[in-house]
């Protein structure tokens, strides 16, 4: 299991999990890292599983979640918290569950653990899905929206 550390982002939730690591003897299977941007891809290619457990605060909710989007194109099988528009990135191609909801989270967990098969599904599911939000997709979008509002098209 690797976990990126996220040292600024510690809160109960990330404490809840080192403690269930801790209770279930899991520790000697778990590797924390501190990746650079550079070095995330070798480590989003390393995961059979992508988990994004964005959890809103009062002054935060999760807007885009590159993240997700970023293990999507690499065919990884992608679980999200409702947070935000996580739920919109991934659609069909991944497993959302609320976000808090530590017990929803092991469910969707257990689902794809247990059937590579599913996993495998998703995955591709999800690297088909990551085409929708390229550059070049998000330009043609983008132009064609603000197409709509030049007076006479030009």
């Amino acid at each position: 299991i690797l976990i990126d550390e996220f040292q600024v982002y510690k809160n109960d939730t990330a404490r809840s999990l080192e403690k269930f690591i801790l209770e279930y003897g899991l520790q000697v299977r778990v590797v924390y890292f501190d990746a650079s941007h550079k070095e995330m891809p070798a480590y989003m290619n390393a995961a059979d599983i992508v988990v994004l457990p964005s959890i809103s605060t009062s002054s935060w909710k999760e807007q885009y979640g590159r993240v997700a989007v970023e293990a999507m194109a690499c065919g990884r099988c992608v679980i999200v918290s409702d947070c935000g528009a996580l739920p919109e990135l991934v659609g069909e191609a991944g497993l959302v569950f609320p976000e808090g909801n530590l017990e929803a989270l092991k469910s969707c967990l257990r689902d794809v653990l247990t059937d590579s098969r599913k996993r495998m599904a998703y995955g591709e599911a999800a690297r088909k899905r990551a085409g929708l939000f390229t550059v070049d997709k998000q330009n043609e979008l983008m132009s064609e929206i603000f197409s709509r509002f030049r007076p006479n098209g030009d």
